[in-house]
């Protein structure tokens, strides 16, 4: 189902999403953004 949900924004041209639970609660949030840039991992020397 997430693979879904990432056609559904793509399509939409949305770049944020809430994610709910059966009940209608909102459980969290999708964000889709390009990574411009490097992603620094802090453990690494």
């Amino acid at each position: 189902m997430q693979f879904a949900a990432l056609a559904i924004m793509r399509r939409a041209g949305a770049y944020t999403a809430r994610v709910f639970d059966a009940e209608g609660n909102t459980t969290g949030m999708l964000f889709l953004k390009e990574l411009v840039g490097e992603v620094q991992n802090t453990t690494s020397r």
